[in-house]
């Protein structure tokens, strides 16, 4: 058959890296021509910062609002913590950020709260990286930087457990 040398009806772009370049024979497809996309390269990924992506929440949005608002509440109300609840729900969000929150009570609270969501299944964490990525979180009472081996070591008391417990359970509650 005879070829029509036609200009291209039009360009189609591919997943921005191709041009499809489309002409017509007498109604009909004659050419799809693939032509690499103008050099603009997709941004390169940033390398994954550990501490960016530090763990994860496990429950879904409509829950994560009436947990972290009881559980604000009640930390707040039992001088756990002191923070408004905009900057308490920036600890759930999953990712690092500069601020450190002071934890108003002993090392041994901080330990045990943190215990008590990973094995309820409210917080996973990334092997062996829980402690220091709680202390990039928070600070104790003092100001002072907590280190990952000092809250993994640290000794949770009955009185810990009497004034955490509660707190979580309340959380819990407000799901139902």
């Amino acid at each position: 058959g005879k070829s029509y040398s036609t200009m291209p009806l039009g360009l189609i772009v591919v997943r921005d890296e191709y041009f499809i370049s489309v002409s017509l024979k007498k109604n009909r497809i004659i050419d799809v021509t693939n032509i690499p996309a103008s050099p603009i390269k997709e941004p390169k990924k940033p390398k994954e910062d550990k501490a960016k992506k530090t763990y994860s929440i496990e429950l879904d949005k409509d829950s994560q609002i009436p947990f972290l608002t009881t559980l604000h509440i009640k930390l707040g109300n039992a001088g756990i913590i002191d923070c408004g609840y905009k900057e308490f729900k920036q600890l759930f969000s999953c990712v690092k950020f500069d601020k450190k929150y002071k934890w108003l009570n002993s090392n041994g609270s901080l330990r045990y709260f943190i215990m008590q969501l990973d094995e309820k299944g409210i917080i996973s964490y990334p092997t062996n990286q829980k402690w220091e990525i709680v202390s990039n979180f928070f600070i104790s009472k003092n100001g002072l930087l907590f280190e990952g081996k000092q809250l993994k070591d640290s000794k949770t008391s009955a009185s810990d457990k009497k004034l955490i417990d509660p707190i979580i359970d309340a959380a819990f509650d407000a799901l139902k």
